[in-house]
């Protein structure tokens, strides 16, 4: 449950962005936008987060709830309970 979240964070960002994220120029990208709103997360933790590359590392919850707020919600649990009404109704 937790990884389909995690992509439908995803997916929405790059609707959001309308920019898939297929190459290091667009993490490098989304990367600066977040730094904008005043919060960091480099290239490499994006491309980690998207799987990008090959590393199976768990994303950390910091990182979910910046992406989360990147969206306009508060936290990575509000995107998450917000998806999980939506698919309810």
């Amino acid at each position: 449950m937790i990884n389909e979240t995690i992509k439908a964070l995803q997916l929405e960002i790059e609707k959001v962005c309308q920019r898939q994220m297929q190459g290091p120029r667009d993490f490098e990208w989304l990367s600066g936008q977040l730094e904008r709103m005043g919060e960091r997360l480099s290239p490499t933790t994006l491309k980690r987060c998207w799987r990008y590359l090959p590393e199976e590392v768990r994303t950390r919850p910091h990182t979910l709830n910046v992406l989360a707020q990147f969206l306009g919600y508060h936290n990575f649990e509000h995107f998450s309970n917000a998806r999980e009404k939506c698919l309810n109704t």
